[in-house]
């Protein structure tokens, strides 16, 4: 009887503990760098799907491309974005998912400028699906990458990656369509330049806090 009265005491003192000290974790998650850029990487690559999928029939559409074929687009590139997370699943098997993400950050932002330069409807569906491809595995491995850091916190850290996710949507959803309305293409392209690169810089500092606090190195999917 002792023992159980004296474990219900010390059961009773822990959680008195832990209701006075209720915003610790997020103390310890704000601090990590890894999870820091993780979330400024889930903010920016929701910007580039803002861009490129919620307004894509209206910037077809000032391309003299019908919303019915706009729609039709649109639906492609969410089929070849399915199919990308099975690419990236495939390549994850050979490489680490910093080095992936960092990759596949680089040949983003390059064709984002590709799409975004060259004036041809079909060589800009080409370099969407390109995009569609290499963004792909985006959203599921910043949100793994950052939950691995602390396994115990993991619904703290879920809450504020799929928070800030929202955010970005938030902010990019009227930030789009005002400056599709008011700079037409010429402003959705640079937005979306801007977003592209902010993400690599974004995926880089994940590397390079990666590979400094776990000594993660670079390395290609096809690298012995």
């Amino acid at each position: 009887m002792k023992s159980t009265a004296k474990s219900e005491i010390n059961g009773f003192r822990q959680n008195k503990n832990e209701v006075k000290r209720p915003l610790k974790p997020y103390s310890i998650i704000f601090k990590n760098p890894i999870i820091i850029s993780s979330c400024a990487g889930l903010f920016f690559y929701l910007g580039i799907f803002s861009v490129l999928s919620t307004w894509l029939t209206a910037y077809f559409q000032s391309l003299g491309v019908d919303i019915s074929y706009g729609s039709l687009i649109l639906s492609g590139f969410w089929a070849f974005n399915a199919f990308g997370v099975i690419i990236a699943g495939k390549l994850l098997l050979k490489t680490n998912e910093t080095s992936l993400l960092l990759l596949f950050s680089i040949f983003g932002a390059v064709s984002s400028v590709l799409y975004s330069a060259i004036p041809l409807i079909y060589i800009k569906i080409v370099f969407l699906v390109m995009q569609a491809i290499l963004y792909s595995g985006f959203f599921p491995l910043l949100n793994a990458i950052a939950v691995k850091e602390d396994p115990d916190l993991s619904g703290s850290i879920l809450g504020i990656t799929i928070s800030v996710s929202v955010l970005s949507q938030i902010i990019f959803q009227p930030l789009t369509g005002f400056i599709l309305q008011n700079s037409g293409l010429n402003g959705i392209n640079i937005l979306l330049v801007v977003c592209a690169a902010a993400l690599f810089i974004s995926t880089f500092s994940l590397f390079k806090v990666s590979s400094k606090k776990h000594g993660i190195c670079f390395k290609l999917p096809y690298s012995k």
